[in-house]
């Protein structure tokens, strides 16, 4: 080669499919792949519209594309005019069903990856084994997964002839960075000192059983409060349940507190919770548990699939307190969070090293991004020496 331009470096080109821009967490992993990129420039987002776009500021200033419809056809129609207008060399596609257009090819290769899990003890809200048969049924050229139990979202048919790429999650550490402090964020609750805080942060919704947290302060000391930091369909079912519950002998105002759920940044809410609690039917790889991690906050969490594959991949220590993943009881919950209080600091410090050196911003956008490059070679070596894929 050539002299070329000192600290020249070439990206690779992506355009990315995504059902909706609400503030979830695979939405919220898009975003940071977006903010973090290195050595890939996104070109364009085509929004399926299936959702808001709350996070439609966070991307960084790249195009968003908007499909008219939510059909398979308009959603590929949108992704071909985005393809032609703003360049690519891989397309990736999350949460939707299969798109004619990609088994029809783009002319680029085409990624799709799996945030939702196929465990069978699992269930999502969609219906799950009508969502495991429905979006899992790919038509891209590659497949990819944040976990083992996201993999098996795809039938063996697809994955007897393709390799399920295995990219876990990874979350941005400035998210969990107090900017003023636990008892800053305790005094704005209305809570003193010796108060102890259970902290439940995600989508208010049947599959996350935020209800059962509310039910759990029943059995718990009565110091203990909830956070409930979300939102969702149940967000008025959530706020009548509570307004029943007693006051605490401490003279706060409630054992239950909404505060308004920020999107950029949760250090303080972690840093002013003793335990934080997930009790969901499904999970692929959640970032609110990474993030949970990465503060240093003990976890409580259903029996998921997730947790075993974190313990054997990163000969982590136990990763949280489980409660029943099939019909947890309010007492089971209130047990493990008592149990969770108590955890052995140096077990919960190791957690914390481990979510911030292996599931950071960082170190996920570069398994992200050598992971595309890698596809992206396979696919026109495929073309001059009929390797079909490199990653098998």
């Amino acid at each position: 080669m050539l002299l070329y331009e000192q600290f020249h470096q070439p990206r690779l080109r992506v355009v990315v499919v995504t059902p909706g821009l609400s503030p979830g967490g695979a939405e919220i992993w898009l975003s940071t792949l977006v903010q973090r990129a290195v050595g890939v420039r996104y070109t364009a987002l085509v929004h399926a519209g299936m959702s808001g776009d709350i996070l439609g500021s966070t991307f960084a200033g790249v195009p968003i594309c908007k499909s008219p419809g939510i059909d398979s056809g308009s959603i590929g129609d949108t992704t071909r005019d985005a393809v032609r207008q703003y360049g690519a060399d891989l397309v990736v596609m999350w949460g939707l069903s299969p798109v004619s257009l990609f088994r029809h090819g783009l002319g680029v290769p085409t990624l799709h990856v799996s945030h939702s899990t196929g465990e069978a003890g699992e269930e999502t809200n969609e219906g799950h084994r009508h969502y495991v048969d429905h979006i899992g049924d790919s038509a891209c050229n590659y497949l990819a997964a944040v976990s083992r139990g996201a993999a098996k979202i795809f039938p063996e048919r697809l994955t007897r002839r393709s390799k399920v790429h295995i990219v876990h999650n990874g979350s941005d550490v400035e998210r969990v960075a107090p900017r003023f402090g636990p008892q800053w964020q305790r005094t704005s609750w209305g809570l003193p000192e010796e108060a102890r805080v259970l902290l439940f942060n995600g989508r208010f919704n049947d599959g996350k059983r935020p209800d059962l947290l509310i039910d759990a302060l029943q059995f718990l000391p009565d110091d203990w409060h909830l956070v409930l930091h979300g939102w969702g369909e149940m967000a008025a079912s959530l706020r009548a349940k509570a307004a029943t519950m007693p006051r605490s002998s401490l003279g706060t105002k409630s054992r239950v507190i909404f505060p308004l759920p920020g999107v950029r940044s949760l250090g303080d809410v972690l840093a002013a919770s003793d335990v934080f609690c997930l009790p969901s039917k499904s999970e692929a790889f959640p970032l609110s548990v990474i993030e949970a991690w990465q503060a240093g906050v003990p976890v409580v969490a259903s029996d998921l699939d997730f947790l075993r594959e974190v313990e054997t991949t990163y000969n982590a220590p136990q990763a949280a307190i489980r409660v029943p993943l099939q019909r947890p009881t309010a007492q089971d919950i209130a047990k493990a969070v008592l149990e969770a209080a108590e955890s052995d600091p140096v077990d919960i410090e190791a957690l914390q090293e481990l979510a911030l050196q292996q599931m950071s911003a960082a170190a996920m956008v570069g398994r992200w991004e050598s992971l595309f490059f890698q596809l992206v070679t396979g696919w026109l070596s495929a073309g001059i020496y009929g390797v079909a894929d490199l990653g098998q």
